[in-house]
């Protein structure tokens, strides 16, 4: 018997405006939602080969609306294709955006520690700004 293994990819959902803090994502893109747009992204990129290819591996783990950014669950010989797919996404709910993957873990233990620690430099960053603003 195979064991299937898995990449995590970490990524995160930049909206492209001129405001200096990070921006939450809307309240209705949640993980079924994302997985469910990453999935047609998959299909319209590399065509039913592609979808069909990933689809079983395919999971999104994680979400965070107030941070943006989230753990996709993929197959490791799929990983390309998942990673591409993500970095052409454009728009999400009618608006532009841009996804960023900033970490591939085997682990999604590192994916979480990496997950975190990005969010604690981000929040870090954010109350530094808002300090000069104010």
């Amino acid at each position: 018997m195979v064991r299937i293994k898995y990449r995590y990819l970490l990524f995160s959902v930049l909206y492209p405006e001129q405001t200096p803090v990070s921006r939450p994502s809307p309240p209705d893109l949640t993980c079924a939602h994302f997985a469910s747009l990453l999935r047609d992204q998959i299909a319209f990129n590399f065509g039913s080969w592609g979808s069909g290819s990933v689809a079983a591996s395919l999971l999104v783990k994680y979400f965070s609306q107030a941070t943006s950014t989230g753990i996709l669950r993929v197959g490791r010989q799929y990983l390309r294709i998942a990673w591409a797919a993500l970095t052409f996404m454009n728009n999400i709910l009618g608006q532009p955006v841009i996804v960023n993957v900033v970490h591939v873990s085997g682990t999604i233990k590192k994916a979480m520690q990496e997950a975190v620690l990005r969010d604690k430099l981000a929040l870090f960053h954010d109350r530094q700004i808002a300090g000069q603003l104010a």
